[in-house]
């Protein structure tokens, strides 16, 4: 029964890291883009009442940061707190 759990995450993981990818392909954010949508899902900033500062840790993060602005994948509530407007992901 272990066997058959850990398996079943292992590929429930391998399918949402799957998904991310194609999702982050067909968008055009690449793998920074990618790491930022999923840093504010854990955080939970996903709605403006919920929204959180953002530090790019590179250059390459505050790029693919504001193409998410662009496309509205991140959206600003108040001056400098930002969150993941879900509704702007394809499914």
């Amino acid at each position: 029964m272990r066997l058959q759990k850990a398996v079943a995450t292992f590929l429930q993981t391998i399918v949402a890291d799957f998904r991310q990818s194609s999702q982050s392909f067909a968008l055009g954010i690449g793998p920074h883009g990618s790491s930022i949508i999923r840093q504010f899902r854990e955080a939970g900033a996903v709605s403006s009442r919920s929204a959180r500062r953002y530090y790019p840790r590179s250059q390459a993060d505050a790029t693919a940061f504001a193409r998410l602005l662009e496309r509205f994948i991140i959206c600003q509530s108040v001056p400098g707190h930002y969150f993941l407007n879900e509704g702007a992901l394809p499914m």
